[in-house]
């Protein structure tokens, strides 16, 4: 390891570290991609999140307010 203060290495390597930076990403990105199209998928739904907004979000037909509500009336009625 270096001995070199973090913001030394920023103010004097700057461009190699953001050319490092999109290297690292365009390899997790490349690697992303051949999980998915090999049939991972969760990887495949990672992808679909994260870059395509997709969303299997299901919401429930009934809140719990609604679900307590019915019950009051019932037993209201009753």
């Amino acid at each position: 390891y270096f001995s070199i203060d973090d913001k030394t290495l920023r103010k004097h390597y700057r461009d190699e570290l953001d050319k490092a930076k999109l290297e690292m990403i365009r390899g997790l990105s490349q690697n992303a991609y051949r999980m998915a199209l090999g049939g991972s998928e969760k990887m495949t739904e990672f992808l679909l999140r994260t870059q395509g907004r997709y969303t299997n979000y299901k919401r429930e037909e009934k809140t719990t307010t609604d679900t307590l509500l019915e019950t009051l009336i019932e037993k209201l009625s009753d």
